[in-house]
């Protein structure tokens, strides 16, 4: 998958630090805690680690994570989803 991905309506690119701000926000709401793994603690510092981790894009094969941004239309971060590509299939990726 080529990145960023851009729609009408929504743009796909990977996390970065320019999203760091409403995503720790969004990642301490209690109501968008409760069905991650992740609690209300959710730190700047927790996010400095994650975007430190992220690669530049999804490496076919490689079996790493990335946190894909959604953004709207108005560039509003709206959420994320992390995809991995996997190891054992490079043209296959799981996602979570």
């Amino acid at each position: 998958m080529v990145l960023p991905l851009r729609t009408e309506r929504l743009t796909l690119s990977v996390l970065t630090a320019a999203d760091r701000a409403a995503f720790v926000r969004y990642r301490r709401d209690p109501d968008v805690a409760r069905w991650q793994s992740w609690s209300t603690t959710y730190s700047d510092d927790d996010a400095d680690a994650l975007l430190a981790d992220q690669p530049a894009g999804i490496e076919a094969g490689s079996g790493r994570w990335v946190q894909i941004a959604i953004h709207d239309a108005g560039g509003t971060l709206q959420g994320d989803v992390a995809v991995r590509a996997l190891s054992d299939q490079p043209d296959t990726g799981a996602m979570r």
